[in-house]
């Protein structure tokens, strides 16, 4: 693409400015799931301003409440400095505004060149087509059919069709999408020329670093709400993440908690990573890790996608002083302590009333904003039990199954890398497909696809093996089930619950004393009586107070 200038663009002090944008309190539901949450923010002119957060945070619905594809709820929207009630009806302010489209919104066979001249008709003053051609480097390609063009160059058309009609307000989705590095910063040169002019920038994006290089405000949006708004340099010091040291072999977080200045520390299959804000947390680190002999390690800037996965709840982000964290998430973690407590307990004791009040810790803390994948994790864990301990008839075991389901959807939309929530979810399927096995068609193979899933995100899960074990146990051979391989892999699993070291006390931590239960069922139906005992035995070993080993399956082998 033909940069115009290579100048950098203005600075963006708002000053008197009159806002090109005024969001207040702005609220849409569907079906009664609210999308989008009290939304307040403003875009002043000349700025980039870009919403990212997970899919389904309501990027896309304030998007389309500010372009009149969507009636707010409750809330207001000022477009440079009116109060739109029905976007549709302003042709005067539709035409300072430019839209780039989705892939799928061009006729097939249009010709980049028609497509330009079609759409530059639509106004009384457009920019040239030939000249947009030139611009974004389109003129080997605009004889050829909007279906034979690249990803990239597809992209590149739809930009130059919202730049058509000469806005003053340009709305993006997802801009360098199939765009190579070269290509996205020929874009963003193209972008800057066109701010210099007077042009502003409203993007969603899912690239941090595309985020970070170029925007002049970040909005984070996670579950509906909008839950840190600014500069990056400025979200950074919000969430205390001005540096950080990856430490690249395996290193217990303890020992690295009460150094001078952490703030954060993230423990994952990745790597270790301390947060802080200065030199004197970041010697402190050194001279600890040093003291350990331990020197791979990097110190590095934190940057817009440690905000990010921080403030989505993405990174579990746990350790580090208590005056890091504030007075909400201390009271998070103390509720969350007790909930995994009573859930214990419940199971143990066979008692319903315990896990329901588990259930209303782990809601408390969903609603605090502190961990919630963890939460939605445990929730589901909750249902799961309900349903396969507690239900008393089939229907409430299939709505319990449900409710799990939807958690661990939820959770996984938050964190696609989060391997005991797969886990889960396919044994989940497995309890509904034997309640309902007519839906064995479509079941069947989303079992086995989160179950693969879980495997490959971590194949040394203990609670992974565990499933993966009941389900090789429980399928009919004909569809692939064998029992000789299943006690085989809860061996494994009872061998890796044995080597499991419980770094972060909301990680999931349960499954050794049930491993050992299930192994010895398996042993008993495979005539292996002693084998059964062992495992039995070595279940009480790890949770004296399991009830069904003691009560039941125990005095049922000696029967």
């Amino acid at each position: 693409m033909t940069a115009m200038s290579s100048s950098s663009p203005p600075a963006n002090a708002s000053g008197d400015q009159i806002p090109i944008i005024e969001v207040s309190n702005l609220c849409k539901s569907y079906d009664g799931f609210a999308a989008v949450q009290n939304a307040n923010f403003t875009v002043y002119p000349q700025q980039v301003f870009c919403l990212v957060g997970p899919n389904g945070a309501g990027k896309t619905s304030i998007i389309d409440c500010i372009v009149g594809l969507k009636k707010p709820d409750t809330g207001d929207i000022h477009l440079f400095g009116e109060s739109i009630s029905d976007l549709r009806r302003r042709k005067d302010i539709c035409s300072k505004i430019g839209i780039q489209f989705q892939e799928d919104s061009l006729y097939n066979d249009i010709r980049v060149r028609e497509a330009l001249g079609l759409y530059a008709k639509m106004y009384q003053d457009p920019v040239n087509p030939d000249d947009l051609i030139d611009v974004f480097e389109l003129q080997r390609q605009q004889k050829i059919a909007y279906k034979d063009l690249s990803g990239g160059e597809k992209r590149r058309l739809l930009i130059a069709i919202a730049l058509v009609g000469k806005p003053a307000l340009l709305i993006l989705d997802e801009p360098s999408s199939n765009l190579d590095p070269h290509l996205r910063r020929q874009l963003w040169d193209v972008l800057n020329q066109y701010r210099r002019q007077g042009l502003t920038i409203v993007m969603t994006t899912h690239n941090m670093q595309e985020a970070q290089q170029y925007s002049d405000v970040v909005c984070v949006m996670s579950k509906g709400q909008i839950i840190a708004s600014g500069s990056v340099p400025q979200l950074l010091e919000k969430f205390q993440l001005n540096l950080k040291v990856e430490v690249e072999t395996e290193v217990n977080p303890k020992i690295l908690a009460d150094c001078p200045g952490v703030t954060h520390i993230n423990d994952s299959s990745q790597g270790t990573y301390i947060y802080g804000k200065d030199e004197v947390f970041k010697n402190a680190v050194i001279d600890r890790l040093n003291s350990f002999n331990i020197h791979q390690f990097s110190v590095k800037t934190a940057d817009l996608e440690d905000v990010y996965l921080f403030a989505t709840g993405s990174r579990y982000m746990r350790y580090g002083q208590k005056n890091a964290r504030n007075d909400r998430s201390i009271e998070s973690e103390a509720l969350f302590v007790e909930g995994q407590e009573l859930l214990q307990q419940a199971i143990d004791t066979s008692n319903p009333d315990q896990l329901y009040e588990a259930q209303k810790l782990f809601d408390r803390v969903r609603q605090n904003g502190n961990y919630e994948i963890f939460a939605l994790y445990y929730l589901a864990l909750c249902e799961y039990r309900l349903a396969t301990l507690f239900a008393a008839t089939p229907g409430e075991q299939v709505e319990c199954i449900n409710r799990t389901i939807e958690h661990l959807k939820e959770a996984i939309e938050l964190e696609d890398n989060f391997s005991d929530a797969y886990a889960l979810l396919a044994s989940a399927y497995g309890q509904k497909l034997s309640l309902k096995p007519h839906l064995g068609m479509a079941l069947g193979p989303d079992t086995k696809r989160v179950l693969e899933k879980s495997k490959r995100l971590d194949g040394n899960n203990p609670r992974v093996v565990l499933i993966d074990g009941m389900s090789d146990y429980y399928t009919p051979t004909m569809f692939g089930g064998d029992k000789k391989r299943a006690i085989s892999k809860m061996e494994q699993a009872l061998e890796l619950f044995a080597k499991e070291e419980i770094r972060d006390p909301f990680q999931p931590s349960w499954g050794y004393d049930e491993a050992c239960a299930h192994l010895g069922i398996m042993r008993q139906e495979d005539g292996d009586i002693e084998g059964a005992r062992e495992a039995f035995v070595k279940a009480l070993d790890v949770n004296p107070n399991n009830g069904w080993v003691k009560s039941q399956l125990l005095p049922g082998l000696d029967s």
